[in-house]
């Protein structure tokens, strides 16, 4: 320390020495000791001049720089009050004088506890103590403006580092003020959001306990109607379609062509109603049935159906294409009811095709990972595919082909069972797609 103080003295008097000897009037300087003396008191004079003009620059650095954070501190987007000893504002910038609604001098010397809403003055009061403790502190408190509005702000204080080396009620602290009207007002909305939720979610779960009571009602009211069918219609039917065979057996020779026609309708309608009873009886079953779930082989169910179809029509000739060891998780014997209807509903519209070809395998459609069952026979219209899915809805007419309308409904039953979607596209003339997802 010392030897820097020596070098800058010694660079300070060669620097006065230097500026000396350029002046004209330093050539007239008399010799001897008084000519020593004088020359002395010039390299002085020089020095106290050359330290005169650093100080003059050091000043005009630091107006510059007081009025640089004069210009922060006035118009930073946060208010700041200094504050006194005694609670009063000894300072604020103007961002807090707009806050207020005050000018800056109206500010001056007047208690900040004036500014704070009348309800939340022990908050500020708990708040500035812990300040005078040298412990920086945060709160949120309503401040008050010119205009007698209050507004929620955020407090947070320090001490000032002088007040820090002080006693704890001597210092002085500083108090940024951030107006917090919008964050209260989001928080205000996600209260009565959160409120309004609770009160739907009430509403809700009253309503899924009523839906569930009649659900309860609705499937007692299922099953009776499944034992009516089971039981009661049943014999019915048994009795139409034995009686009319016996007619075409012991009454053939005295029926013409048209009788015997009318009864081979009649015995073709009970059959068909007998196997729509029972597709709803298994639709209903379906809904009733517990999901098993393990890891299937669905390309080895495909091909099991696909020989069972071949067995009972051995002279048809069909293409079949599919994709090995496709894994699917679910339940055996309900995904195998389900990709019956599939593979059976591909056998029965490929068989006016002298080369029916189907295919199955998985694929992307629409981004999700999905089996596919592709067959090129007669197809349908887009335009009249909504009901599809629907229970003795169908796109053919029976002499067409025929079905129930239940083979589609029970698939969707049973792949929707299983968290997954089914859909399908298809031309007129041209076959058809379908598509389902098992999760």
């Amino acid at each position: 320390m010392r030897r820097r103080k020596v070098d800058k003295e010694d660079a300070l008097r060669k620097q006065a020495e230097e500026r000396l000897a350029g002046r004209p009037e330093h050539s007239e300087i008399p010799e001897g000791d008084f000519a020593s003396l004088v020359h002395e008191f010039q390299v002085h004079q020089s020095e106290l001049e050359i330290q005169n003009e650093e100080l003059r620059l050091a000043q005009e650095i630091i107006e510059t720089v007081k009025k640089r954070f004069s210009d922060l501190y006035d118009f930073a987007p946060v208010g700041y009050f200094t504050i006194g000893k005694e609670g009063r504002i000894i300072e604020a910038n103007l961002t807090a004088a707009r806050l207020l609604g005050f000018d800056k001098s109206d500010l001056i010397g007047k208690p900040f506890n004036a500014f704070v809403h009348p309800e939340d003055k022990d908050i500020i009061y708990l708040h500035l103590r812990s300040i005078r403790k040298s412990e920086p502190a945060t709160c949120d408190s309503r401040l008050v403006k010119s205009n007698a509005v209050s507004f929620p702000a955020q407090l947070i204080s320090t001490p000032l580092a002088e007040a820090s080396q002080a006693s704890e009620t001597s210092g002085e602290f500083l108090i940024a003020v951030f107006d917090i009207s919008a964050r209260k007002s989001v928080e205000d909305a996600l209260v009565r959001q959160t409120a309004l939720i609770e009160e739907r979610r009430k509403e809700w779960e009253s309503s899924i306990e009523e839906l569930n009571e009649r659900l309860l009602v609705s499937n007692r009211e299922l099953e009776g109607l499944g034992h009516t069918l089971s039981h009661d219609l049943r014999g019915p039917l048994r009795s139409i379609e034995g009686f009319t065979a016996i007619l075409l057996e012991r009454y053939s020779e005295k029926l013409d062509a048209e009788g015997k026609e009318f009864l081979n309708i009649v015995n073709q309608s009970a059959q068909r109603m007998r196997d729509m009873i029972s597709g709803l009886l298994d639709l209903s079953s379906i809904a009733h049935t517990k999901i098993q779930r393990q890891k299937i082989n669905i390309s080895e169910i495909v091909g099991a159906i696909v020989q069972e179809n071949r067995n009972a029509q051995p002279d048809r000739e069909v293409e079949v294409s599919i994709q090995a060891d496709l894994f699917a998780e679910g339940d055996g014997k309900l995904l195998r009811i389900a990709i019956d209807n599939l593979v059976r509903n591909a056998w029965k519209f490929t068989g006016k095709r002298s080369k029916a070809v189907i295919e199955f395998g998985k694929t992307e459609n629409g981004g999700k990972a999905a089996f596919f069952l592709r067959d090129n026979g007669a197809g349908f219209d887009l335009k009249y595919a909504g009901p599809m899915f629907t229970v003795f809805k169908r796109l053919h007419s029976d002499s067409e082909f025929k079905g129930t309308g239940i083979g589609l409904a029970t698939a969707q039953r049973i792949i929707n069972r299983h968290g997954g979607e089914i859909w399908a596209t298809g031309e007129v003339d041209k076959g058809a797609t379908f598509f389902f997802t098992l999760p």
